[in-house]
């Protein structure tokens, strides 16, 4: 675990510049694209109620993208995220960033459907303290569902 915030702010700017590549690289819309799609097929319920409630996914989806859910989560839990990505495999750290939302709304699906646009968007933008182990390897079994 990182001991300074030095150190954190080191490894954020890593993390954002391998991004950053990979937005240029693929494309944000691409990116927003391939995630709505296995949002769509992963998490259904959810993705119907989003739909319902008229929640544009650029409101919430791309900063979950583009900045690996850092304004959206509590900073232990970016963390451990930010751990879990530059100790996976070369790549594999930002695909399964994708799975890691997915898995944090598969978790949060309950809470979620209850909730209307508005609150909805706040805790989209505001996420609580989760296990992020538990979500990594929920992460990891998605992962491996598509890609299997």
């Amino acid at each position: 675990m990182l001991l300074h915030i030095s150190d954190a702010q080191y490894c954020y700017e890593i993390m954002l510049r391998a991004i950053e590549n990979r937005i240029r690289l693929v494309g944000q819309s691409q990116m927003l694209g391939r995630f709505l799609m296995l949002l769509r097929s992963l998490v259904p319920q959810l993705y119907v109620h989003l739909e319902e409630e008229e929640l544009e996914a650029n409101k919430w989806a791309v900063s979950w993208l583009q900045w690996l859910l850092c304004r959206e989560l509590p900073f232990d839990c970016c963390l451990r995220l930010w751990d879990a990505y530059i100790a996976a495999p070369k790549g594999y750290g930002f695909e399964l960033h994708i799975f890691v939302c997915l898995a944090i709304l598969d978790t949060c699906q309950t809470d979620l459907i209850e909730l209307e646009q508005p609150e909805l968007l706040a805790f989209l933008q505001h996420l609580p303290t989760l296990d992020m182990d538990r979500i990594l390897n929920q992460a990891q079994l998605l992962y491996r569902s598509v890609k299997f």
